[in-house]
């Protein structure tokens, strides 16, 4: 065998003796590129409800990926799908506890202004029960009287008859002597960036004549959301 015969073999031999530095390549898994991307997607689904469904995808791609990889140690992406599972989770999880504590929040703060509101229709105290209806640039200031405020907005006294005239607010305002609320149940109706819309449904109880008459009483009272406030907290209004 000659010189140049032994050098091709040389050459040709596999490199066994590499350097403790080197680096050994080892190529990335495509369904775990494919995991950490809908991981990140399902950022999203802490905005809103209808987006709850994001995280749901990078979970089973991510388990079943944990699996394929498994069998292909030489494939790398095992530490980028944990971590997309890992965000999937926490804003699965995230969005929905958020989205239920604020409704439970609203319900509550909206219920404390319901039960106010209607002391004061049981009071007789009908005007600020009126203006409490109203928008909050209407609604009477700390130094006006109610004698001035509907002189300064005539158009609002027949409005506020014919507010009063509906019912079941008619049947309130009629029998407020003998009357008596049993609070039931409260829920969102609709939520926004911009206001909350809560309906509260009591039970009215109140002497017709000889007999007892209770009816159910669906009130809904909406709050507007101030942007200016760091918290977003508004007036609520009937």
């Amino acid at each position: 065998m000659n010189e140049s015969d032994a050098s091709t073999r040389a050459d040709k031999a596999p490199v066994t003796d590499l350097p403790p530095d080197a680096v050994e390549y080892r190529p990335l898994s495509l369904l775990a590129v494919v995991t950490v991307l809908f991981g990140l997607i399902s950022i999203l689904s802490f905005l809103t409800p209808v987006l709850w469904f994001l995280a749901l995808p990078p979970i089973l791609l991510g388990a079943l990926t944990l699996r394929v990889l498994a069998k292909h140690p030489e494939k790398v992406g095992r530490k980028g799908v944990l971590a997309a599972i890992g965000i999937a989770i926490f804003f699965g999880l995230l969005g929905p506890a958020h989205h239920y504590s604020h409704q439970w929040w609203v319900v509550r703060n909206g219920r404390q202004f319901a039960d106010q509101w209607l002391e004061m229709v049981q009071k007789g105290e009908l005007d600020q029960a009126y203006q409490l209806h109203l928008v909050r640039s209407k609604r009477i200031k700390s130094d006006m009287t109610f004698k001035r405020f509907f002189t300064d907005f005539p158009d609002l006294k027949p409005e506020r008859q014919a507010f009063f005239a509906i019912e079941p607010i008619k049947t309130i305002v009629a029998h407020r002597e003998d009357l008596s609320l049993e609070y039931q149940y409260g829920e969102v109706a609709q939520s926004t960036d911009k206001y909350d819309l809560v309906c509260f449904v009591y039970l009215a109880t109140f002497q017709d004549g000889q007999d007892q008459r209770t009816l159910p009483l669906d009130v809904k009272f909406i709050r507007t959301l101030d942007p200016k406030q760091v918290n977003g907290n508004g007036p609520w209004a009937k």
